[in-house]
């Protein structure tokens, strides 16, 4: 009859290691599950860090466009008064030295 009690007591012993380690293993399934779901939070924060950067990018990529587009338009616009301003001393007989000057500077 002993035995048979000895028997039932090493059963319940193993049976309560077996519940001791199935409740740690659940523990640390938990607890590696709450680290997954942080690091989740983490990329989402990135990714909306990097589309914000990306935003930020994109709209500094189209002012310098509209910034270059302004400025060729000016040196153009010089271009053109200088021309202009040749043509009107060429028109002026007056200034004739200084137009051949001008054209010196122009042609070569």
């Amino acid at each position: 009859g002993s035995r048979v009690l000895e028997e039932s007591d090493l059963v319940t012993q193993q049976k309560q290691a077996c519940e001791r380690e199935l409740e740690l293993t659940r523990e640390h399934g938990e607890a590696l599950l709450a680290s997954l779901e942080g690091a989740q939070q983490t990329i989402a924060t990135w990714e909306h860090h990097a589309a914000a950067h990306q935003r930020q990018a994109e709209h500094a990529s189209r002012e310098a466009a509209e910034l270059r587009a302004e400025l060729n338009e000016r040196k153009t616009t010089q271009a053109v008064d200088a021309v202009d301003d040749l043509l009107a001393d060429l028109d002026s007989p007056s200034e004739s030295s200084d137009v051949e000057g001008q054209l010196n500077v122009l042609g070569r």
